[in-house]
């Protein structure tokens, strides 16, 4: 594994876990470099990206990514958990 210094004005990943009860809406707005990895805990989710002619329905145990820019939004369809990786985890 190799080290990395982080200087100040350095963006890290950021990991989230959400819980969102049914018919929840999440969105957020992608920068041009900026990407969001999506990991589905339990339940199922209705995601879509600005510019992408594809839905994607997420089931627990899969996963998405997306790359900016655009806006992205996801809908639970049941009670569901999941993880959100905003950046890259490899910077």
């Amino acid at each position: 594994m190799k080290a990395r210094v982080i200087l100040p004005g350095d963006s890290l990943p950021l990991l989230i876990r959400m819980h969102m009860e049914k018919q929840k809406l999440f969105s957020r707005v992608l920068a041009e470099a900026e990407t969001i990895h999506w990991q589905a805990l339990s339940g199922s989710f209705w995601i879509t990206m600005e510019g992408d002619t594809n839905d994607y329905v997420l089931q627990a145990g899969e996963r998405l990514q997306f790359h900016g820019p655009g806006k992205v939004v996801a809908e639970s369809l049941e009670a569901s958990s999941l993880l959100m990786l905003l950046g890259d985890p490899q910077a």
